[in-house]
């Protein structure tokens, strides 16, 4: 009587309360959103204006909702941002988002259940048509997003694969893929594009349809339509996943495999239907000859059939049904004798004897790489790297919420947890025990797995939301609306950071435009020697589109043992006396071959003779450099450029007379900041010691903190004296350099790298969008601020305070386009710094809430001691750096734990090499970020990448030493330039020096 009592008193406590909070928290959060929404300051009328209109909107929503006779608590949540103390757009979308689904939950609650949750087994049920509309339209909402972000065209590597069998009926390498091809070559008949496109399609469609099948089976089992579209939005945002829906691949069919399989394994479990358990064994087959990886998740999917249905090993008969579904598609892989017996034009002969036919649709090859990690001492690391994946993927905030919701799940039925946390864990174990770089991808059935997890278990949670109920549970019903609203936003938050990134390879055509400039490049009957990142676009445009039959496009695949190196320079010298040789990728054993390598099209014609270098189009020349070379010219090959992306310019020379002694060449970009991007080479006497003209291309990436304006484009040559020390030629007419002409720097268009984002709003329009910090030079800290300036703004002047006391100063260009930049500025080592900002002379203000001046300083997030912020050629930027033992040991093993984030999508495949080096010593270790298990061609901005290093330092190891970090890619072997200038001056241009100090 008495808890009746308590909960009748606060029901009334709340009625009376609840309204007029309600509407004040949806008044102070729509006028805020309509202040904040204008980039310029607001006066306090107009604030008090549009406060005044969103409580009137707020009392009108308070009406409504009790007209409705549903609770108008859930409008109390957008006071989280209307009392926020500074501008946040993304609190801002987070408290809307999670208002409107709270609200829709709540409101949901009264529809009728259905299926499993309302107590009927074996699917005898008639859904209400509308709800049976909700899949297809979870479907259809993700393909055409999928669609509006696909792939424009070609790929390289595996997508290209892909794309070339699907068009030709070609043998895919093992296990083959012959189902994936089947269906594919279906979408490329389509009159869509061109092939390589529809076979991108496939793929979307393949991500959406497991998107629909995610949100049918946790509907289903649990009877709410929220929890079914909550687990296909956070499927369909998950990076990867979304990555695998927009390019030719295997994995979106794997994935749609395996939510089919829990999908009918659900059903069985509610009433045992005999002809659930036939379709799984059919979809099961089916996954198992697409690709042989669905094995693995017998043992969960076996594991669950045992526990909902046990008679079913002491019953036979009842197999015969199921079996003969799973060995039906088996016969789809006679597809790869078959057709290799037609002679496709790619083709894998093998598998017309049994033994190859076995070994590549077993991929016996790859059997070495299965469970690779399972006996090695750094399996403790991968499944720290597991967590890694998982942060980027999912975030920690849903992948803790997919594990708990699962759980909770089994509170319902344990057997759940079994099917969902086995599919999870067996296809995460295999994955991080297997030796290949694509870890990201072949987690795929992990991620439908706990997106079925989470789905499940809010299900579950929000299944008691029907009726009315006494106070207490009234808070319980709103606890699971507000997890679901939780949910929604942090799955939509996942998708809006990867988004511009999708968006940006949308537009990229790079992979084609570069395939193509190639081809039409070769001289006719030339062989490409190429990686299979670059031969699949190459043979797709030859055998698909009839570019230029007559080239031969060679894989060089690695041969055992024998170094990369060694096998391309072999194949160079058994064919350069017989044709044209162009190769891909360059290596250290490239310079003992007695020939020239000319760049041509993103690769390199072999030259074995003398050189006859393309002159035309060359201008500035001839220039004499102290009668010892002799400069003919330069062709800049566009004159426009922002910070982070590149300048190219060729440049030729030749010797004047037999050089004497190492000349070195430079191109620079000079701006109002000194030196802004810049490339030297290096030319032996050994290497230009004849008369015949060389043609060399400088690429380099402009630093980040590059000011929109003119820049200078100049060249010229030095030497370099024994000591260190170097001395530039003299150029006839005078002075040490030769202008080539001016390039004009824009603003960025996309918002840079940080690892600490903000949006400070200034009077002007300007936002200060991010901070970072970096310590790398002893006795100072840099600060980059990363700004959006306004078309036609002015300069900024921006002082950093210390208190009242300022120790830095820079300045923010205007420019006559909008825009992001970043600004350097070095101040002494320390935290608690403030900006202050004016233009010509007076202040301006920041805004605050309701974008009210602010008369005061922004004071700006600190970061501790040993901070970095140091960029890798505008592709990556190094974050963080720590290790153990702090000095290395002789005999002893350095662990380092290095911290990357990308500043752009990319689409080339880096290695990261740290070095620890003395006099007469050196160890090494260098490979793909993260052990191989995040490939650099699947980052996207923003993404923030742990990576393992580790060195044995050898026993003799003594003396001074110094720890060196360098990016380079894994073909071309082009190391990434450090954009700093101030380690540039000090010799770490392609190099970072991490630590120098002498061993114990």
């Amino acid at each position: 009587m008495a808890v009746a009592d308590k909960d009748r008193s606060q029901g009334r406590l709340v009625q009376r309360v609840l309204p007029a909070a309600s509407a004040l928290a949806v008044g102070l959060y729509l006028s805020r959103l309509w202040c904040e929404a204008r980039p310029q300051a607001a006066t306090w009328a107009a604030s008090a204006g549009a406060l005044a209109a969103g409580l009137a909107v707020g009392a009108v929503a308070v009406a409504l909702l009790r007209w409705r006779r549903l609770g108008a608590w859930p409008l109390l949540l957008p006071a989280a941002y209307g009392l926020w103390p500074c501008p946040s757009p993304r609190l801002a979308l987070a408290a809307g988002i999670i208002t409107v689904v709270t609200l829709l939950v709540q409101a949901g609650a009264r529809w009728p259940r259905v299926g499993a949750a309302a107590g009927v087994t074996g699917g005898a049920v008639r859904e209400p048509p509308l709800r049976k509309l909700l899949d297809l339209s979870v479907a259809g909402a993700f393909l055409a997003l999928y669609v509006a972000t696909l792939a424009p065209s070609v790929q390289p590597a595996d997508a290209g694969e892909f794309q070339l069998v699907t068009a030709v009926l070609g043998i895919a390498h093992p296990p083959g893929y012959p189902l994936y091809t089947l269906l594919g070559k279906a979408f490329t008949l389509l009159p869509l594009r061109d092939p390589a496109w529809r076979a991108n399609l496939f793929a979307a469609v393949c991500a959406a349809a497991t998107l629909g099948v995610v949100s049918r089976a946790v509907r289903r089992a649990t009877g709410s339509a929220v929890a079914g579209l909550l687990a296909a939005l956070t499927l369909g945002l998950v990076p990867t996943f979304w990555s695998q829906a927009t390019v030719a691949n295997a994995r979106s069919l794997t994935a749609l495999f395996t939510a089919l399989a829990m999908y009918w394994l659900l059903r069985y479990g509610e009433g045992r239907a005999p002809r659930y358990l036939v379709l799984f064994a059919a979809t099961f087959g089916l996954g198992a000859t697409h690709h042989s990886s669905i094995i693995l998740l017998a043992l969960p999917f076996a594991a669950y059939l045992v526990a909902v249905d046990p008679r079913l090993l002491i019953e036979p008969r009842r197999w015969l049904a199921p079996l003969g579904a799973l060995l039906v598609p088996l016969l789809v892989l006679l597809y790869l004798p078959l057709r290799s017996a037609m002679n496709p034009s790619f083709d894998s002969p093998s598998v017309r004897t049994w033994g190859g036919f076995v070994a590549h649709v077993l991929a016996l090859g790859f059997q070495g790489d299965f469970l690779y990690f399972l006996g090695q001492p750094t399996l403790g690391l991968r499944f720290g790297i597991l967590a890694d994946i998982l942060r980027i993927e999912l975030g920690w905030g849903l992948t803790l919420l997919a594990v708990a919701l699962g759980l909770y799940a089994a509170r319902r039925r344990w057997v759940w947890a079994l099917l969902w946390g086995g599919v999870a864990a067996v296809n995460a174990f295999a994955a991080i025990t297997y030796r290949a770089p694509q870890t990201v991808e072949y987690l795929l059935p992990a991620y439908v797995a706990l997106a079925v997890g989470l789905g499940l278990g809010l299900g579950t949670l929000l299944a008691g939301c029907a009726g009315p109920l006494p106070f207490a549970e009234v808070r319980g019903r709103s606890a699971a609306a507000l997890l679901a609203g939780l949910v929604a936003w942090l799955a939509v938050a996942n998708g809006l950071a990867a988004y511009p990134g999708f968006l940006a390879l949308h537009r990229d055509n790079s992979a084609r435009e570069q395939a193509v400039a190639l081809l039409q490049a070769a001289p006719p009957g030339a062989l490409i020697l190429a990686n299979w990142h670059r031969a699949t676009p190459l043979w797709y445009l030859q055998q698909v589109e009839g570019l230029r039959p007559d080239v031969t496009v060679t894989y060089v695949y690695p041969e055992g043992a024998t170094p990369n190196g060694e096998v391309w320079a072999r194949r160079i010298g058994e064919a350069v006396a017989s044709r044209a040789v162009i190769v891909t990728n360059l290596y250290a054993e490239f310079a003992a071959l007695p020939y020239h390598l000319v760049p041509l099209a993103g690769a390199w014609r072999v030259q074995p003779g003398p050189q006859q270098a393309d002159l035309a189009g060359l201008a500035g020349g001839p220039r004499d450099l102290d009668g010892k070379l002799l400069f003919l010219g330069a062709r800049i090959a566009a004159p426009d450029a922002r910070p982070g992306g590149a300048v190219s310019v060729e440049l030729a020379w030749r010797p004047a007379r037999p050089l004497d002694r190492d000349y070195s060449w430079f191109v620079h970009l000079v701006g109002p900041q000194g030196i802004a991007g810049q490339q030297d080479l290096t030319y032996r006497p050994e290497q230009a010691n004849g008369t015949e003209a060389l043609v060399d291309t400088y690429r380099f990436t402009l630093r980040p903190n590059a000011t929109p304006g003119e820049y200078r484009l100049i060249a010229g040559a030095y030497i370099t004296f024994p000591d260190g020390k170097w001395q530039r030629l003299p150029v006839a007419g005078g002075g040490d350099s030769i202008e080539l002409g001016t390039i004009r720097v824009a603003p960025r268009s996309e918002p840079p790298a940080t690892a600490a984002p903000l949006d400070v709003a200034w009077a002007d329009g300007s936002r200060l969008v991010g901070i970072d910090y970096d310590d790398s030079v002893a006795g100072q800290r840099r600060v980059y601020l990363h700004w959006y300036r306004p078309a036609g703004a002015a300069s900024l002047d921006l002082v950093l305070l210390r208190g009242r006391q300022p120790v830095g100063r820079a300045q923010a260009a205007g420019s006559a386009e909008a825009g992001y930049q970043t600004v350097a500025c070095d101040v002494p080592p320390g935290n608690g710094l403030a900006l202050a900002a004016s233009v010509q002379g007076r202040p301006l203000a920041a805004l605050g809430p309701w974008h009210l001046p602010l008369a005061r300083p922004v004071p700006l997030p600190g970061r501790a001691p040993g901070a970095r912020y140091v960029d890798l050629g505008g592709e990556m930027v190094l974050t963080g750096v720590r290790w153990q033992p702090a000095t290395p040991t002789p005999g002893a093993r350095l662990q380092a734990e290095l911290q990357f984030m990308a500043a752009k999508p990319l689409t080339h495949d880096y290695s990261i090499s740290l070095s620890l080096e003395g006099q007469g010593w050196h160890a090494q270790d260098d490979g793909t970020p993260a052990m191989g298990a995040i490939p650099t061609l699947k980052w996207l901005p923003g993404w923030q990448v742990r990576d393992l290093r580790l060195i044995d330092v050898p026993s003799a190891a003594q003396g001074p030493a110094r720890l060196r970090l360098a990016a380079y890619d894994a073909f071309t072997l082009e190391t990434l330039a450090v954009g700093d200038d101030r380690l540039a001056q000090a010799g770490q241009g392609t190099q970072v020096t991490l630590w120098e100090g002498v061993l114990p």
